[in-house]
């Protein structure tokens, strides 16, 4: 049974997959003609994917996903969304590209794919962790599906930027960073078209301490090769405040500012040789 919480954010990400492949923050058609959707960061962070199996939690309507494979990689991804999916499914046939997505709930995946310890590279980035409630079993996936000596990746939003009140000028804290209540949105359009008129507009996400998100992968086997913090940001987290650089990421104006606040970090952890968690 979907609880309301995930039934509500189902509705909005559902709407929100066709407003954004209809517009033109995720630049659909440049990526049909070539154009990565990957950053510099993940590619080096990443590195050579090719012939690798990736595993792409959370993948919205798979831009990301497609860039891998564009890349080499054998990719797998998967999303709860039935309208991304659909998408992804369907960019994946017009340009040729050799993808499997999978439409579930996160939490339910070992149920839907049975492919545990398959895997060269789990993957998640940019704005998907505060969509989860609980990361204990986020972890335990992770590592179900690694191969040993596999590695996860992520790129997100640091914890301590998701404290900060974005409609603050001074940057205040708005949230608590050790609440485990879930935070209503109710904002109008999306993070990436936001003149959209959507009918459902409520939301619900979690914030997560930097020991919640390590715990629960040092907890599920895996060994933390890098933590990198970042001034920068994939979206404008603070928006009217920030600008988008060449390398688009987005940075606080404020020259005085700019280097104050971690914006994003970005992680690399190793399933051990030998190590088995269940699910």
């Amino acid at each position: 049974m979907m609880d309301d919480y995930t039934k509500a954010n189902l509705d909005w990400w559902n709407e929100a997959a066709v407003v954004h492949a209809q517009g033109d923050a995720y630049e659909l058609a440049s990526f049909k003609a070539g154009k990565t959707k990957l950053h510099f960061l993940e590619l080096e962070e990443v590195g050579d994917v090719a012939g690798k199996t990736l595993l792409h939690l959370q993948c919205h309507f798979g831009l990301d996903t497609l860039s891998w494979a564009r890349l080499g990689a054998k990719v797998t991804g998967i999303d709860f969304s039935d309208q991304a999916i659909a998408l992804a499914q369907s960019l994946s046939q017009e340009l040729q590209l050799d993808a499997t997505f999978i439409c579930t709930e996160l939490y339910n995946l070992p149920a839907v794919l049975d492919a545990a310890g398959e895997f060269d590279i789990v993957y998640a980035s940019y704005g998907a962790i505060g969509w989860l409630p609980d990361l204990q079993p986020w972890g335990r996936i992770i590592a179900h599906y690694l191969k040993p000596g596999g590695f996860f990746y992520i790129a997100e939003g640091h914890p301590f930027m998701w404290i900060l009140d974005e409609k603050s000028p001074d940057l205040k804290p708005g949230y608590a960073y050790f609440s485990k209540e879930p935070i209503k949105d109710e904002t109008a359009g999306t993070y990436a078209e936001k003149n959209a008129q959507l009918v459902h507009n409520t939301t619900y996400g979690w914030n997560h301490t930097f020991s919640e998100i390590f715990n629960s992968l040092i907890a599920a086997g895996l060994t933390i090769d890098f933590l990198h913090e970042h001034p920068f940001c994939a979206w404008e987290c603070f928006p009217g405040m920030m600008e988008e650089g060449e390398d688009r990421f987005m940075r606080i104006k404020d020259p005085q500012k700019r280097d104050m606040i971690p914006l994003m970090f970005s992680l690399k952890a190793t399933k051990l040789a030998g190590y088995t968690q269940g699910t």
